[in-house]
């Protein structure tokens, strides 16, 4: 099905090629555990030429969509039969956007950051690198405001789980059968793959 609808044009990805976007950075004490290609294929959205913090995409999430709406994206579904507007459009797409960064970054291969969110080779759909936005969206709407997220953060992105919140928000994604980790699809993770041999390792490894 095809969805017709207005989307600001600047919503866009912006790629940090040749090493130089944050995925990329490898503090000293992790030197000896980065990946070599670590943040090769680092990419950052912006809409309206701007960054979106974590909290102002979830406050976005709780003005102009449902719950139910942010598990379809999760699950890689766009909402459908839904008259959506573009204020409940442009919030699922930073959602989406900020998801695809997710699973780009984090995860098992040589061009990623080591994520605790990394799919098990052998149950493509057992967790998956944008779980850990998918948790506190569940979070964040149980709440019903970001003010009690405020803890859970830094520098305006949202940190680890401690184990509570892990059992009680996270947990529950685990084993979703719809929502398949991106570079546990074949086909796409050896595109990236053959792109990647051809790359230099990230010069701070």
């Amino acid at each position: 099905m095809k969805h017709h609808f207005e989307v600001n044009p600047n919503h866009i990805f912006e790629y940090k090629k040749n090493y130089s976007g944050l995925m990329a950075y490898i503090k000293p004490k992790y030197k000896n555990y980065a990946r070599k290609k670590q943040g090769l294929f680092d990419i950052k959205g912006t809409m309206s030429k701007r960054s979106l913090t974590h909290n102002e995409i979830f406050q976005m999430l709780l003005e102009n969509a449902t719950i139910e709406q942010c598990y379809c994206i999760w699950r890689g579904i766009w909402p459908a039969n839904e008259n959506l507007t573009n204020e409940n459009i442009n919030a699922l797409l930073a959602l989406l956007m900020l998801m695809f960064e997710q699973e780009i970054n984090f995860g098992n291969e040589i061009f990623q950051r080591k994520s605790h969110f990394s799919p098990l080779t052998n149950i493509p759909n057992s967790k998956r690198p944008r779980d850990l936005l998918m948790g506190y969206v569940v979070y964040v709407f149980e709440k019903g405001n970001i003010e009690s997220l405020k803890q859970y953060e830094q520098f305006g992105t949202v940190r680890m789980p401690n184990q509570e919140l892990k059992v009680k928000y996270f947990d529950i994604l685990e084993n979703d059968q719809y929502a398949l980790a991106l570079m546990s699809r074949p086909d796409i993770v050896q595109r990236f793959r053959d792109i990647a041999a051809d790359k230099e390792n990230n010069p701070g490894v």
